[in-house]
Order: C-alpha cells, then structure tokens, then sequence
C-alpha cells in the first residue's frame, strides 16, 4: 500500500508541474517534446518504486543527474574547448578580415579620381576594427604627356593637385564611414602612383 501512495504522490507533483510547465509554453514545435518527456517522467515515477519492490537488491534510482566525473578530465575537456574556440576565431577573424579588405577596396574604387585601392586593416581580438590603412591609386589625366615627358618610370609626384587628393581622401573617408558605421576607427589614407 506504502508503495502505491508513493506512486500517486509522485504522478500528481509530475501532472502538476506538467500543467503549469505547458500553459507556460508556446504554441509550437516544443510542446509534443516537452509532453513526450513529461511521459517518460510519468513512466519512470511509476515504475521506480514497483522494479524496487521486485528487485529489492537492486538500485534502480535514476540519478545521472549527480554524475561527478573526474576534475581532471573536466578540465582537459575544458582548455581543448578553448583551445577549438580560439582556433576558429582566428580562422573566422582572418576570413573576415580578408572580405572587409576587398569590400573597401571596391567602394575606394568607385569613387571618382580613384583608379584602384588596396586595403589593409587591423581588428581587435574581439573582432572590431581599430585601424584601416588604405593605399589609392588615382586615376591620371592624359597618360600620352606624361609617356612623352619620358616620366613613365620616374618617382616624381602624382599628376593629380593636393586639393584632388584632398576631395578623394573625403570622399573615401565618408562612403566608408557612412557603410560601415565607423565613427571613431582611424582611416590613414595615402597615395601611390599606378
């Protein structure tokens, strides 16, 4: 008699947080899930005390909830976890980074004066960008004077004005402000000639 009370008791708390536990659910996938595991709650409760009484050498408690597994293999589990983590952080990172490059790279390019960028940027660990360095190559007025000037190889000054390169480094500066939301990343911009 002792054993059935028990097995009341125990099925009534199980409906019961049942019951509030599904009016708390959503609508949805989740709650043929959550039912199917309430049943299996339900099986266990009523089965326990009766497998006990039958077998009453046995321990048919179903414990794997006080699991205590051995501290040092926890923390080997744990630092090869971290280990994985920071690997495809970094593999991520570097993806990433290699993508934002060639993204600015061909915004730098349409904007006029511009005849090609290459980027290079620094990221934190955390992924934010710190600091992007941009190297413009401005597109060159008529390339027949300068061929006849014999200028073609020479490391004199670009054929464009301080005041073009000015526009340009505004220009630049902004579209890539304004797309990525940088308001306090450095842009360093400088000029080579193609």
């Amino acid at each position: 008699m002792a054993v059935l009370t028990e097995i009341v008791k125990t099925v009534l708390v199980i409906i019961i947080l049942a019951s509030f536990l599904e009016l708390l659910l959503p609508e949805g996938r989740v709650k043929p899930f959550v039912r199917f595991a309430i049943g299996l709650f339900i099986l266990i409760a009523v089965l326990n005390p009766g497998l006990s009484l039958l077998f009453s050498g046995h321990n048919f408690d179903v414990d794997s909830w006080d699991y205590t597994g051995n501290i040092g293999d926890t923390e080997e589990i744990i630092t090869r976890g971290t280990e994985i983590r920071e690997r495809l952080v970094q593999e991520n990172s570097e993806l990433v980074k290699e993508k934002v490059q060639g993204q600015i790279n061909s915004v730098a390019a349409l904007v006029p004066g511009v005849h090609s960028a290459d980027t290079l940027i620094e990221m934190t660990e955390e992924g934010v960008l710190e600091k992007i360095y941009i190297t413009i190559i401005p597109e060159e007025g008529d390339k027949g004077e300068e061929e006849n000037d014999g200028h073609i190889f020479s490391q004199e000054e670009l054929a464009i004005s301080e005041e073009e390169k000015g526009e340009i480094q505004d220009k630049v500066i902004s579209v890539i402000r304004n797309l990525y939301g940088l308001k306090n990343t450095d842009i360093e911009i400088r000029f080579e000639r193609g």
